[in-house]
């Protein structure tokens, strides 16, 4: 069987210049598609306590390679939970699993992780969730992925996928207690009482505790990533990186060990429709756009605009489509981010013959009117000066970028969709983000 370090040696092998080249060409790859694609992943559940939604989009990325698990009551569910006495009154989780090199990772964790950490509360004396328990089943969670992929699926783990992991349980009764695990950089973050409290750091090979375990390990972090290459130190998958023989699977290069939060929302109050609080669970594609202040603010605002807990049609304005920004102004007010959408959106070769010209707000019009070269390029069209114009309805057209709801959100369950869904919109078309992105939004009743 292969094994892993042949292809780290490889890594390690290149110069700083190969390097260099292969992270370009990854990157390029990754980048993928010209224009996102608009389709969504949407999953809703509610309960007593609480409404939960998770959506996903492909965006530019050749593949989606997201998954999430939003499991309310999971007391019902896990069969140790069920045949034992416990004390928990309601046990939630959620969580968003960010793939890279493939699905596999991403979707096995999304769909065995509460099976694993079942099987461990079965083996414990008290059946609470202690850290010790969590990291237990996490390291599990990892060997019985890379068996699944070596027996199920007979792939070598080797050349496997990888996955981040944002992880959440919530405890609900006399007191609400929110225990993340976080594997990579995905995060969470709580906002409770007028405050947003980080719930988990990105795990990053630059960061001093990742680089000391990853070259103790006989790896190399070059240009912020693992031999450069992997951009995140903690994974579920990435079997190559873990494959040193002297080194505990804690101590491996990359590692699925997730860091721990705790906290308890003192204070909580019921039925608080003035200033609720909520979780946000999402993959690096949201927060490389979102600070974590500016994405609870952005709730908060959303939450006031729909008037989020009374049964009222939301305003026409929150029912417009979210779509890239040119799109939705004259060619005489674009600045030069939009120019560049637009020369982004033309494809060969107007975008190289653009981009080599335009990088600052110019009028594209009357430079096309004078342009002999580009007179020649547009080809079919008669008229340089309704180009634009044309090219933005064709766009439009063949794109489909974003039709309107069918109907106008009214109930709370109908309006959190929408506006976790306009947050995804907003991260994609309006932030250009270039990767995958999901969005977990858990509002407490």
């Amino acid at each position: 069987m292969e094994t892993p370090n042949l292809w780290l040696q490889f890594e390690q092998s290149l110069s700083k210049h190969a390097q260099k080249v292969l992270k370009k060409t990854t990157e390029k790859y990754q980048m993928g598609l010209r224009h996102p694609v608009p389709t969504k992943d949407t999953h809703f559940d509610e309960s007593d306590e609480a409404f939960c939604v998770c959506v996903g989009m492909q965006g530019t990325r050749p593949e989606m390679e997201d998954a999430h698990s939003l499991k309310l009551n999971i007391q019902n569910e896990l069969k140790t939970l069920q045949q034992k006495a416990h004390s928990y009154k309601s046990l939630n989780f959620f969580a968003v699993f960010d793939g890279h090199a493939g699905d596999e990772s991403s979707k096995f964790c999304a769909e065995h992780i509460l099976e694993v950490v079942d099987e461990h509360l079965e083996k414990s004396d008290d059946l609470e969730l202690t850290d010790d328990l969590i990291i237990r089943s996490y390291l599990a969670l990892d060997e019985k992925l890379k068996t699944w992929m070596e027996k199920v699926q007979g792939i070598s783990p080797f050349n496997g996928s990888g996955s981040t992991g944002i992880t959440c349980f919530v405890k609900i009764g006399d007191e609400v207690e929110a225990i993340c695990a976080n594997v990579g950089d995905s995060r969470c973050v709580l906002y409770h009482n007028g405050k947003t409290y980080e719930m988990s750091y990105d795990q990053k090979p630059m960061n001093d505790v990742e680089r000391k375990r990853i070259e103790a390990a006989d790896c190399t972090v070059t240009m912020n990533r693992v031999n450069g290459n992997l951009a995140v130190a903690r994974a579920f998958g990435d079997f190559r990186y873990k494959g040193n023989e002297k080194k505990k699977p804690e101590e491996q290069a990359v590692c699925c060990v997730p860091e721990i939060i705790r906290r308890k929302l003192d204070g909580f109050k019921r039925g608080n429709k003035e200033d609720p609080s909520f979780l946000i669970l999402a993959c690096d594609g949201l927060w490389d756009k979102f600070t974590n202040e500016e994405a609870t603010q952005y709730v908060k605002e959303q939450f006031k605009k729909y008037d989020i807990f009374n049964e009222t049609e939301i305003s026409s304005d929150l029912m417009q489509p979210i779509r890239i920004t040119w799109l939705n102004k004259k060619v005489d007010e674009w600045d030069a981010n939009d120019v560049e959408g637009w020369i982004e959106s033309l494809g060969s070769p107007y975008n190289n013959y653009f981009l080599s010209k335009f990088r600052n707000g110019v009028d594209l019009k009357q430079v096309m009117m004078q342009d002999d070269k580009f007179n020649r390029l547009k080809e079919t069209l008669r008229h340089a000066s309704n180009f634009v114009d044309e090219f933005k309805k064709k766009f439009i057209e063949r794109n489909e970028i974003q039709e309107k709801p069918k109907t106008v959100p009214r109930t709370t369950r109908e309006k959190l969709i929408h506006l976790t869904e306009r947050m995804v919109d907003y991260a994609v078309f309006e932030k250009k983000s270039d990767d995958n992105v999901s969005v977990a939004i858990i509002l407490f009743k």
